[in-house]
């Protein structure tokens, strides 16, 4: 039976694959810019396949300060 414990992970990751803190990091704020690029256009082409044009830009200001703040 394996152990699933996040120490287990962590200690597989750094032995196994030399993943270290600062790479981990990286793929964070990576992962997460992408999500905040795909989330803000999908608003924004819905808006915008709604036609409605001058409220898209609006839409995609309001998601992307919406985010920020959460």
């Amino acid at each position: 039976m394996a152990n699933n414990s996040p120490t287990a992970l962590a200690i597989h990751k750094s032995s196994e694959h030399q993943i270290g803190k600062l790479q981990e990091f990286m793929k964070q704020i990576v992962y997460g810019g992408n999500d905040g690029i795909v989330t803000t256009f999908a608003i924004v082409a819905g808006f915008a396949g709604a036609g409605m044009e001058g409220t898209a830009q609006i839409g995609g200001i309001a998601c992307q300060i919406a985010r920020a703040t959460r």
